[in-house]
């Protein structure tokens, strides 16, 4: 009986392992796996500039995924992810086709049309920084992170 239930036992364990090794083959593609394909996190950028002391235009905001420049990329694929893990179509650019912001490569995204308000003072620029990023906040669940994948 002893020997009968070591043998169950190792067969048990056996088809465990070989089900286990399976399973995780089928998960697909992660960063890990694949170096060219990697996922940034968008933030909301709302741009304040400063024209002279005390004075400030205010343009409404944007998401902004911002990532290295890639030696070599000749494109990127980008796709965007709601925040429940839903991926959107892909969108394809050319380095030239991205903005540099803060010394980073930049995939942008503006919902609706670009407004400026001019010449504020800061309680003004204040209020317009505060309503720009509650217009956005209201896309954030769709706008949560990107995938990049680096085209050679």
């Amino acid at each position: 009986m002893i020997i009968g239930s070591k043998i169950f036992i190792r067969s048990f364990s056996a088809v465990m392992l070989i089900s286990t090794v399976f399973l995780f083959q089928g998960c697909g593609v992660t960063e890990s796996d694949n170096p060219n394909v990697f996922t940034v996190p968008f933030e909301i950028v709302v741009p304040v500039i400063m024209i002279e002391p005390g004075r400030y235009n205010v343009i409404n905001g944007r998401f902004s995924a911002t990532f290295t420049r890639i030696e070599g990329a000749s494109s990127y694929t980008f796709r965007i992810i709601d925040e429940n893990g839903a991926i959107g179509e892909p969108d394809i650019r050319e380095p030239h086709q991205l903005s540099i912001h803060q010394g980073m490569m930049e995939y942008a995204v503006i919902i609706g049309n670009q407004r400026a308000e001019l010449n504020l003072d800061s309680n003004g620029r204040d209020h317009f920084v505060d309503e720009f990023t509650k217009e956005l906040l209201a896309y954030r669940h769709i706008y949560h992170e990107v995938e990049v994948t680096v085209n050679h």
